[in-house]
């Protein structure tokens, strides 16, 4: 249980930076690309090279939850489980839509 805790605490950090950041995209992205005055050429590697690190980004958390569900179904019980699911699902909303 000792283990689980900060893996837990990482995970959620993680996860609510990601929700934080990646917010709005395309409004960003315009603001980003107008301040680093990019060509259009510039502009369309720059938003490929972004679009490739939030699919990657998007994909890594995916893992890091399905191991940490794995990791706590050893050590909570099924109640104790749906329990700590519900309240992450309040913590953090857009959990349930990825």
């Amino acid at each position: 249980m000792k283990k689980v805790i900060p893996c837990l605490l990482v995970a959620t950090v993680l996860v609510a930076g990601t929700a934080s950041v990646s917010a709005d995209h395309g409004g960003h992205m315009d603001s980003m690309a107008e301040k680093l005055e990019l060509t259009s050429e510039q502009e369309a590697q720059f938003r490929e090279i972004m679009q490739t690190k939030r699919e990657k980004k998007k994909s890594f958390f995916k893992e890091l939850r399905a191991g940490t569900h794995a990791q706590l179904k050893e050590v909570l019980t099924e109640e104790q489980l749906a329990e700590f699911e519900e309240m992450s699902k309040q913590r953090c909303p857009r959990k349930g839509k990825q």
